[in-house]
């Protein structure tokens, strides 16, 4: 794919080029109903150019490329919605006081039609506050070094070790 209009306005956003893949993400939604359990991750889309959405990302796959936020069916991995990453959001309102993947998980989620959905996403992504705040079950892992992270005990932690009977 190509994408290049020499009259680009001087305030167009990053994606400004890209915007026109849209058109895949109305179909992707069209296409098929929404699965009961999805999951919210990050994909890199492998690109050699030059770019200021390149990204670096020396522990995936492919480690330069375009950075994409996907909502995918769990079981299949068929892509119900994609958000391009292109920085840092300096004019961001729409989730003030959110960090990044709080931003990228209420944003993929507003786009969802079927209310009985549960969502799964890893640890980027999970905080007190999107828990508490997302409208649909959710399920991810914490990192208990995260702002605003709510302190248990050590001994909710512990492993209880069952032995059975024989």
């Amino acid at each position: 794919m190509y994408f290049n209009d020499p009259e680009k306005d001087a305030n167009a956003p990053k994606t400004y080029y890209m915007d026109e893949v849209a058109c895949f993400k109305r179909t992707f939604m069209q296409a098929r109903e929404d699965s009961p359990f999805q999951s919210i991750d990050e994909s890199m889309a492998k690109f050699k150019g030059r770019s200021s959405l390149k990204q670096y990302l020396p522990l995936k796959p492919i480690k330069r490329g375009i950075k994409v936020w996907e909502r995918c069916d769990a079981a299949t991995g068929y892509t119900f919605d994609f958000n391009i990453y292109s920085g840092k959001d300096m004019d961001n309102t729409d989730h003030e006081g959110t960090i990044l993947g709080e931003r990228v998980v209420l944003k993929l989620s507003s786009t969802i039609r079927n209310p009985d959905v549960t969502l799964t996403f890893d640890r980027f992504f999970t905080s007190a506050n999107l828990l508490d705040n997302i409208s649909f079950p959710s399920v991810g892992t914490c990192i208990s070094r995260r702002k605003d992270m709510t302190k248990f005990s050590d001994e909710k932690f512990q492993k209880v070790i069952q032995i059975s009977p024989e």
